[in-house]
């Protein structure tokens, strides 16, 4: 006879069994400690702490793709499918709070597309419309944006020949909000991360490419001020967080292996960080509040699928992470753990 299980206060002859990987499982029902202690053992039983440090990837671009893969920033391992955009597009901006990813503009099946979509990092599957950016569709502006967030507030900065900065709501849907300005357009192609408090851009697009950094107050609207400059003058990067330091990774400067990183509640220019496992030039990257992990585009002889990490507090060389499910460049990187969030 098959034991009855309580799933919303009701009984019911049909316990859901977990039968696939932590991420995925799910267990409704009540279950005694023996029954926990097998599913565990199995590796199949749900816990919390599997839910944390997600780093998700959209699109890739040597080809327009719509792949949305993932990662567990903790651990170390090759990236598992997510789902897929509502649009196969590439040089996408990407920002996280601890329960949403979002993924906006870019190019590809839309020149320039003003699209905002969003995924929920507790559920895995295809990505859902959140609203518009502050441009039009088919705007150059639209393409090469970056993104960082605190808990609240997701902020949409820069691309290509734009010196626009706006923002959202995250957990709401709708347009992107005018927030101000840098004090130099063609803030494209960059990376940016935040304490929660600052958000700090760094990074320029080719018609301009200069090393300076520029920041804004995450809680208030207004144009950017100076922070300092690069370690070395450079663009499409990609760039992580812990609640202390911001660092990039890559860049358009050939080894494309160049690390630098800024103290984020202070302002003054970057610090030499060493250099990046392997070359990556049109990189994404994401973040915990300890370890930024870079998704390679160029490695300088070809398009790559590694993955490297670097642990944010040293100073040291990045190591091997895994694969990514494809070669590719052009991806953006979000997490719902990184050192912008309480």
């Amino acid at each position: 006879m098959t034991s009855k299980r309580y799933l919303g206060n009701i009984i019911t002859d049909n316990p859901t069994e977990p039968t696939e990987n932590y991420e995925n499982s799910a267990a409704s029902g009540v279950w005694s400690l023996a029954e926990a202690e097998t599913y565990t053992r199995a590796g199949v039983w749900p816990t919390a702490g599997n839910s944390s440090d997600k780093g998700v990837f959209f699109g890739a671009g040597n080809s327009t793709s719509n792949v949305i893969q993932y990662i567990q920033i903790a651990s170390t391992g090759n990236a598992v499918d997510w789902g897929d955009l509502l649009e196969a597009n590439y040089s996408k901006g990407a920002l996280g709070n601890t329960t949403r990813g979002l993924t906006f503009g870019g190019t590809g099946t839309t020149y320039g597309t003003n699209v905002i979509e969003y995924i929920t990092f507790a559920t895995i599957g295809n990505s859902q419309d959140f609203g518009d950016l502050f441009q039009s569709t088919g705007n150059a502006e639209n393409i090469g944006k970056t993104g960082t967030a605190n808990d609240t507030r997701g902020m949409i900065m820069g691309g290509q020949g734009s010196n626009e900065i706006s923002y959202v709501t995250i957990a709401s849907t709708g347009n992107a909000s005018d927030f101000g300005n840098f004090a130099s357009s063609n803030r494209g192609w960059g990376g940016a991360g935040s304490n929660g408090v600052r958000a700090v851009f760094g990074g320029q697009d080719p018609s301009g490419f200069s090393a300076a950094n520029e920041y804004v107050n995450i809680s208030s609207t207004g144009n950017a001020s100076n922070f300092g400059n690069l370690f070395q003058n450079r663009y499409q990067m990609g760039a992580g967080c812990s609640s202390t330091r911001i660092v990039w990774m890559g860049g358009s400067v050939s080894p494309y292996t160049t690390i630098d990183y800024v103290t984020t509640a202070t302002t003054g220019n970057a610090s030499d960080f060493v250099d990046l496992y392997s070359g990556a030039f049109e990189n994404g990257a994401c973040s915990n509040k300890t370890r930024a992990v870079c998704a390679n585009g160029f490695d300088g002889s070809a398009f790559s699928n590694i993955m490297s990490y670097v642990t944010i507090a040293s100073t040291g060389n990045s190591q091997d992470f895994g694969d990514l499910l494809a070669v590719g460049a052009f991806r953006a990187g979000a997490s719902n753990s990184h050192g912008g969030l309480s």
